[in-house]
């Protein structure tokens, strides 16, 4: 009895502060780590991309993405919430992170500005952060594209003369893996490529992505119209 009244006695005593303040530091340390998984690598569950792509990155810049390294995790935390809810962006023209954030959850949310926070501010041309998919083992691919997607994607993934079936030769595996990701997730609505996702491993997915990234670019099969290309250029 009096060991069990001593153990209740020290059970109900309040954490020690050291106790509690690492406790925090550890907690903090695992947001952190889940929102750079998140910003480097997306989330292929729900078909999210990763933020890199375009945040802290050389190319991003030409697209108008903000810096935000090193930004408020309060004031990232609110403009993610708010783009999440349609409360910002959704009078632009274009806006992605309308689209991005609509999967997120509260704690990636907090993950991610956590994350950012925590990075060294960069400017100009310097890219801190990059962003990286999984790699495919491009033999495994191509006997999976010849098996399954060439029943569709003809002409080794050229496309089909009437152009209802698209180049795919010409695409970078990054796009090609978000691409199924968003199929699988019902953000992209086809449902033949619904299908044949679903039947899909995400590694059958990366490996597929592998093969067709490293496939020489050439034109889609479907011939071009003429007439039309001098207004495509002016417009381009």
């Amino acid at each position: 009895q009096q060991i069990a009244a001593l153990a209740d006695y020290y059970a109900a005593m309040p954490a020690h502060p050291l106790a509690e303040a690492q406790a925090e530091q550890n907690q903090n340390q695992d947001q952190i780590k889940r929102g750079e998984t998140i910003a480097l690598h997306g989330i292929k569950e729900t078909a999210t991309p990763a933020c890199a792509n375009c945040h802290e990155s050389a190319g991003g810049q030409l697209g108008g993405a903000p810096r935000i390294a090193g930004q408020s995790e309060t004031f990232l935390r609110r403009q993610l919430t708010a783009m999440r809810r349609g409360g910002r962006g959704s009078t632009g023209p274009w806006n992605p992170m309308l689209a991005v954030s609509h999967d997120l959850t509260d704690k990636d949310v907090a993950a991610l500005a956590a994350y950012y926070a925590a990075q060294k501010p960069t400017k100009g041309g310097s890219q801190s952060a990059v962003a990286s998919i999984p790699t495919g083992d491009a033999a495994l691919g191509k006997g999976i594209f010849q098996t399954v997607c060439s029943k569709c994607h003809i002409n080794d993934g050229r496309g089909d003369p009437a152009g209802e079936f698209p180049d795919i030769t010409i695409h970078a595996a990054p796009y090609v893996l978000q691409t199924l990701y968003a199929f699988r997730d019902r953000k992209r609505l086809n449902t033949k490529m619904l299908e044949t996702t679903e039947a899909m491993s995400f590694d059958d997915m990366a490996n597929v992505a592998a093969y067709l990234g490293s496939l020489p670019p050439e034109k889609a099969v479907s011939p071009v119209n003429a007439a039309l290309v001098d207004r495509g250029t002016a417009i381009a």
